[in-house]
């Protein structure tokens, strides 16, 4: 940058303006998709259904192919 050239600089208006963005109301689609696969007992069959491509000697450990952190 060359000198006494910043204050000269004008600041550019955000992109965005967050009132005129659109409001979603969450993911209750997701939500209830989570509930329904795991009354269904859906982890424990994918886990079951993978365990044969998860190698115990090369490799870094295998991570479990379901998310077990949702709630």
């Amino acid at each position: 940058m060359a000198m006494g050239t910043s204050k000269k600089r004008v600041r550019q208006e955000d992109l965005w303006y967050g009132g005129e963005l659109p409001t979603a109301p969450g993911r209750p689609f997701y939500t209830r998709l989570n509930d329904v696969l795991g009354n269904a007992g859906f982890d424990p069959f994918c886990e079951a259904s993978c365990v044969s491509f998860y190698h115990t000697k090369i490799g870094r450990p295998s991570c479990l192919p379901v998310n077990t952190s949702a709630s």
